[in-house]
């Protein structure tokens, strides 16, 4: 049965008609496509972004290390005077330049972050460590009075198995056992009941002050660095997998932040006699020499104001895209 043709319609009219059709699909196809591809660009160029300031993290803390290393050694220096030749020192201020006394106004720092309760050690390790590596010394080797050299620091690269992130530390066994032995009751801690909770802890260097008999040296804090943690608890390993790589992100932006801080000119105590060494500093590591430090942590309920809501929030968001 032919097919009736109207006489304002071409011959093959139904095969334009098709090939209009063919064409449109191809060309939602290829919007399809190019939406996928700018979709994984803009990922690719987020990863890209995040893996440059890890890398600028351990690229700051190693130069840091270069510069810190490159000053210590058996170089005599004149302790009696300006300590600047000294550049081993907490990075930032010279210890020359708290010459003028005691400070009674300790600078402080706080960091706020919500984790899975297994990545609390590594991650308040990573920030305590790290602020330590700028606030730690060589050995002191006194020629007589006055005199003195400073021995070198060793550092090492630390990967974490919970969280993707690494960070440099003093390679001292017994500085680790330390700040492990005291993050770990904190840890602990946090995690001993069944519902999640928070709490902070903190990491105060400090001074002595000598004090007539029969009281004790004053102790008397110059900086603070606190963590303050709140948990949160993840449903599936997906959820596990986002956090792990957020928290990583977090920690790159708090390193940086501390090299920052200790490429400032801020007050620390200056290199005192031999007499007094341990007014200042720990001289109770055989490796190491860092600035008297304590730590302390108290545990609460969790916050109204969530930080770990905001994770949980950051979470969803991620799984959405």
């Amino acid at each position: 049965m032919s097919r009736k043709v109207r006489v304002d319609e071409p011959i093959g009219g139904s095969r334009t008609r098709s090939s209009k059709r063919q064409d449109f699909k191809a060309s939602r196809r290829d919007f399809q496509e190019s939406e996928v591809v700018s979709r994984l660009l803009q990922l690719r160029t987020c990863d890209a972004d995040l893996t440059a300031r890890r890398r600028a993290a351990v690229f700051a803390t190693h130069t840091n290390a270069h510069i810190r290393a490159g000053g210590s050694g058996d170089g005599g220096c004149s302790g009696g005077g300006n300590s600047s030749c000294i550049v081993v020192g907490g990075g930032g201020g010279g210890g020359g330049d708290g010459g003028g006394g005691i400070t009674m106004n300790a600078r402080t720092q706080l960091f706020e972050l919500s984790m899975e309760g297994r990545q609390v050690d590594e991650a308040v390790a990573s920030i305590f460590h790290s602020v330590l590596f700028h606030r730690s010394l060589g050995k002191f080797k006194y020629k007589q009075e006055g005199s003195y050299s400073v021995g070198t620091v060793g550092y090492q690269d630390v990967d974490c198995d919970f969280i993707d992130f690494t960070y440099v530390c003093c390679s001292s066994v017994h500085l680790d056992q330390t700040l492990k032995r005291e993050i770990s009751g904190f840890s602990e801690a946090l995690r001993s009941t069944d519902s999640p909770g928070s709490g902070q802890i903190s990491l105060e260097f400090f001074q002595r002050k000598k004090s007539r008999w029969p009281f004790q040296p004053e102790c008397i804090p110059w900086e603070v660095w606190t963590v303050r943690l709140e948990l949160i608890k993840l449903a599936t390993e997906h959820e596990r997998q986002i956090c792990r790589e957020k928290v990583g992100d977090l920690l790159t932006d708090k390193i940086l932040y501390i090299t920052e801080v200790m490429n400032r000119h801020d007050y620390i105590p200056k290199v005192p006699s031999q007499a007094e060494l341990d007014l200042i500093f720990d001289t109770s590591y055989p490796d190491i020499q860092p600035y008297l430090f304590k730590l302390s942590f108290t545990t609460s309920s969790p916050s109204t104001t969530t930080m770990g809501n905001t994770m949980k929030k950051l979470i969803r968001e991620t799984l959405s895209i």
